[in-house]
């Protein structure tokens, strides 16, 4: 299967006034800036909306208040809102772990026919290629902080430390203010045509700064813990998002780690390997009450209802070894 026709018959399904929700981290961002390419070549309007976690209900109100006749889902797979949009025209161009969704669904994944790719990096090159439309530096960005540069022309050795620096300040900006932060992403993203002139242009930015200060503030404070070689790392941070610490450890020193943060009297965990850890989280999942998870096989996250972290800890470092 050609993936990049697959992709190109849904951007071609695209239409007039559509409602495109994108995930909100780089690499949704830098999916959403490549079909927005598309649509104002096309002379199509769209409204797009950023969605993460916890934001579902948002959305959904915001569907409801347009009333849109299309839905079009970008790096995000709507499984835990199908049954709010069963009733719309929905098309999904995503890159996860295919999920049970209603049939009506126009649902393409990658990881179907190919796994180890950004979305970004797909949509990009579908765009370059029967668009005309130069957007690789997106599809890098994306690949990058999706941890997906292997299978790219953009990798080399040691690439995610090396790009580090250069490539930090967006997902500063993101992490900061989460849905905020990514509607302004987007906002660079469209108005710069290449990888200088956006970085440049978040670097200006007064949401930048501010990220860039709390983060080397709280940077000096955080304290690694040990277990069986997995580092634990506990995080109280004021980031909407622990993601930018997250990949900072993990993307410098490669190996396995549980990132634990207790917020409003519950826990919330990252965990990163370069394992096969999905079938862990799953495990613990049917085991420990009131803690859900998932995601890749080498990245997931995890929430506990309460603050008792140590139980899922425990059954993660067993489970691992």
């Amino acid at each position: 299967m050609d993936i990049l026709k697959e992709i190109k018959k849904r951007i071609e399904r695209i239409e007039n006034e559509a409602f495109i929700i994108y995930h909100f981290d780089v690499d949704g961002v830098a999916s959403a800036s490549c079909i927005w390419r598309v649509l104002k070549k096309k002379y199509i309007n769209a409204k797009f909306e950023p969605i993460t976690n916890g934001w579902e209900d948002v959305v959904i109100e915001k569907i409801k208040k347009h009333n849109p006749k299309q839905i079009v889902f970008l790096d995000y797979t709507p499984e835990r809102i199908k049954e709010k949009i069963k009733d719309y025209q929905v098309i999904i161009i995503d890159h996860h772990e295919i999920e049970e969704l209603p049939k009506s669904f126009d649902y393409f994944t990658s990881s179907k026919y190919e796994k180890g790719f950004a979305i970004s990096y797909l949509i990009s090159k579908t765009v370059e290629k029967f668009y005309d439309i130069e957007c690789d530096w997106l599809g890098f960005l994306g690949s990058y902080w999706d941890k997906c540069l292997e299978k790219t022309e953009y990798w080399k050795e040691n690439a995610y430390k090396k790009y580090m620096e250069k490539f930090l300040p967006f997902n500063l900006i993101v992490s900061l203010t989460k849905i905020k932060g990514s509607i302004r992403l987007l906002k660079i993203f469209n108005e710069s045509n290449s990888l200088k002139e956006a970085r440049e242009k978040v670097i200006e930015s007064i949401d930048y700064k501010k990220a860039k200060e709390i983060f080397e503030e709280e940077r000096k404070k955080i304290k690694i813990e040990k277990r069986n070689g997995i580092k634990i790392i506990y995080l109280k941070t004021k980031f909407k998002h622990i993601r930018i610490y997250v990949d900072y450890f993990t993307f410098t020193e490669p190996g396995t780690y549980i990132f634990v943060l207790k917020e409003n009297g519950r826990t919330k965990f990252s965990f990163r390997s370069n394992k096969n850890i999905l079938k862990i989280i799953k495990r613990i999942e049917k085991e420990v009450e009131g803690f859900s998870g998932g995601g890749h096989e080498n990245a997931c996250g995890g929430m506990l209802k309460d603050e008792n972290e140590n139980i899922v800890i425990e059954k993660f470092v067993n489970y691992f070894k």
